[in-house]
């Protein structure tokens, strides 16, 4: 299986042609052009070449209009490494980032394990055949959920990432233990309270009845569980 891909960068000074050239699973295309229509792009995987020609500002605008109308994996290639930098373009919405100086093994395998895992994450949603998916829709760019309304509701940090992984495992238990080493890169059993307090505050956000959830559904003993409904 190949994934349909694009590459944003600079013809003369590439260096993702020399990266990409040998990866067979990418059935890629190149383009210098910044002002794309992405809600008419057919791809699985864009990638955007952060060199001289594509300013610091153009990508962040580029991240901002792919986050509003793609779906697909949004991958940033980067010369060094800017703490600074690499923060703002994970909270604008980029899934992840290589860097030139590594080998192009490492490269190719991070694409693949994130293709693959957003294959398989699409392909659970899809095959959802009793219930209705719950009508939460993330926002990664302020942090917020659209509700079934249409209300807006702004998350902090961890009821973000928290919403983020249970809809990354709708129908899925996933456990106290998960939970704590996604979201406080912690296991220690006796740090469940955070979860059970971050949890009530997220429904307070999310659900209409605190009392009877339609959404986060509790398993005991276990952990927490998005449910179709």
């Amino acid at each position: 299986m190949t994934y349909k891909s694009i590459a944003i960068t600079d013809g003369e000074e590439s260096r993702l042609k020399d990266i990409l050239s040998s990866f067979d699973l990418l059935d890629l295309s190149f383009t210098t052009e910044t002002n794309i229509d992405f809600s008419h792009i057919d791809a699985d995987l864009i990638i955007i070449e952060e060199i001289k020609t594509i300013s610091s500002i153009n990508i962040l605008n580029l991240l901002f209009e792919l986050r509003k109308n793609f779906s697909g994996l949004i991958w940033l290639l980067s010369t060094k490494y800017e703490e600074k930098n690499e923060i703002l373009y994970y909270k604008m919405g980029v899934d992840g980032i290589s860097y030139t100086d590594r080998s192009f093994e490492l490269i190719h395998l991070q694409l693949t394990n994130a293709l693959n895992r957003n294959l398989k994450k699409s392909t659970n949603s899809s095959n959802i055949s009793k219930g209705k998916v719950p009508s939460l829709k993330l926002n990664p760019i302020n942090s917020s959920v659209h509700k079934e309304d249409g209300k807006e509701i702004l998350l902090t940090r961890s009821e973000y990432n928290l919403l983020n992984l249970l809809m990354e495992n709708l129908n899925n238990t996933v456990t106290y233990e998960e939970m704590l080493s996604v979201i406080w890169n912690d296991d220690k059993r006796s740090n469940k309270y955070k979860i059970s307090n971050l949890i009530f505050h997220l429904r307070s956000k999310v659900e209409n009845d605190l009392k009877k959830p339609k959404y986060i559904k509790t398993v005991r003993s276990k952990g927490y569980m998005l449910k179709t409904y």
